[in-house]
């Protein structure tokens, strides 16, 4: 499920794509895909959407015209996840095959594969700022590459047992993992080390996210539940913002 950037529109997936109005709760349209659909997600400005799952293809869709664009071909296993980079220009897509691969959004060619530790990938994210892409899956490590050409920049080491999801806070400083250990993580990007860890769910957390303003996070679990946590203090969120606006000025 993704709801577009200016909130107006959710897309949900199955057995084929639906698009509905957050207003009214509306069907929009239905669009066919070949497979049950394993992720979604919008384009920064809205205006398309990349569809992948269990036949093996990601799809781009124009969302005006709710018409395919283009199929990203490649993987030979279920894509797991899929995501747009914040200028739009790049896609990554994560499969159970061994390995993510980043594709040219507008051409659909691919540019290059991602593989880190794993064998099968869950999870990938691009940075707020395109740079760096987070790949989690079936191994206890979270890999953060250069999203320029695809070389591992660090890891992050502390799960118990496999990564189902991970994103990158609002100001691309931290990385959130949700894991089968029940355990979601906080990352410093920088120096991959472990900031935080919660605790409470009592199955396996299946998704992660932060709030827009990077303090508070969500983890959705299989025990049926979501839990909203403070990811950081306030004086620790104002630290950050003046430590970005020191370094903007000089």
């Amino acid at each position: 499920m993704a709801i577009s950037p200016d909130g107006k529109r959710v897309i949900t997936g199955g057995l084929g794509l639906l698009f509905s109005e957050v207003a009214t709760g509306k069907e929009a349209v239905r669009c066919d895909h070949l497979s049950t659909i394993s992720s979604v997600c919008f384009s920064p400005d809205g205006q398309r959407v990349v569809s992948s799952g269990s036949d093996r293809l990601a799809k781009v869709w124009d969302v005006a015209s709710m018409t395919e664009l283009m199929t990203l071909k490649g993987h030979t296993d279920n894509i797991m996840s899929v995501a747009f980079s914040s200028d739009g220009e790049r896609i990554v897509t994560g499969s159970i095959e061994h390995g993510a691969k980043v594709w040219d959004a507008v051409s659909g060619r691919e540019l290059f594969g991602l593989n880190g530790r794993n064998s099968q990938i869950f999870s990938v994210a691009f940075s707020p700022d395109g740079r760096r892409i987070v790949i989690a899956g079936d191994v206890l490590v979270a890999t953060v590459c250069d999203a320029s050409g695809g070389k591992e920049v660090i890891e992050l080491k502390g799960h118990k047992r496999l990564i189902s999801s991970a994103a990158f806070s609002p100001d691309g400083r931290r990385i959130l993992t949700g894991s089968w250990d029940q355990t979601a993580k906080l990352w410093d990007v920088v120096s991959g080390r472990e900031l935080l860890t919660f605790k409470g769910h009592a199955a396996f957390i299946t998704s992660v996210a932060f709030s827009s303003d990077g303090r508070r996070i969500v983890t959705g679990s299989d025990d049926q539940t979501a839990k909203v946590w403070e990811a950081a203090s306030p004086d620790q969120v104002a630290g950050w913002q003046k430590e970005e606006r020191d370094a903007a000025q000089r």
